[in-house]
């Protein structure tokens, strides 16, 4: 096998094991808005996704869009939880969203 395709085939597994662990939570805002969360694969924090487009992890800049390659499992892992019925979907407030994903989200981006 060579070595492009274990790569990617690990990385598919790795999005898989993400989505069906429930860690990837659409959230919708007080109706206002819905974002799309993958949790880090340490739990500590969050990044924010634009299905099939973006993922504010450095993984996927530095893959994505500096080297022009492929995307990163926190993206894959979504792809393949909203095809699968697997994305936890999470209704609360403003004042929730801050409490709960806010300070993970911050720490996804500058990490």
């Amino acid at each position: 096998m060579k070595k492009n395709k274990i790569a990617k085939d690990l990385e598919l597994a790795r999005a898989k094991r993400a989505a069906v662990k429930g860690d990837v939570i659409k959230i919708n805002v007080e109706g206002k808005f819905t974002c799309w969360l993958v949790r880090s694969s340490k739990g500590d924090k969050f990044y924010i996704i634009i299905p099939e487009r973006f993922c504010s992890c450095s993984n996927f800049i530095f893959r994505k869009i500096l080297k022009r390659g492929k995307i990163c499992y926190h993206l894959l892992a979504q792809m393949y939880a909203a095809e699968h019925g697997l994305e936890r979907e999470v209704k609360i407030n403003w004042i929730e969203f801050e409490e709960k994903y806010f300070r993970k989200i911050v720490l996804g981006i500058l990490s």
